[in-house]
């Protein structure tokens, strides 16, 4: 999460008044494609309970939301 992250706050200004409600704005671009507790994580084809804190795991998912943040934010300017 902390690579999507990165992106999120490059599109932040951290100063500003309406910082937080920037930050959610850009996650909620996300939200859609989030299986935290439920489902199955669409593309990347694991369900929600077999992501483990693993190298593997952890890039896959890193890579996949980078990519789903990038496509949306591409359809969201």
């Amino acid at each position: 999460m902390d690579r999507v992250m990165e992106r999120v706050m490059f599109e932040v200004d951290i100063n500003s008044d309406e910082a937080y409600s920037k930050v959610m704005a850009e996650l909620a671009l996300v939200e859609p494609y989030c299986r935290w507790t439920k489902g199955r994580w669409p593309e990347i084809n694991y369900n929600w309970n077999e992501l483990e804190n693993i190298t593997k795991h952890i890039n896959i998912l890193s890579n996949y939301l980078i990519r789903v943040y990038q496509k949306a934010r591409m359809g969201a300017a």
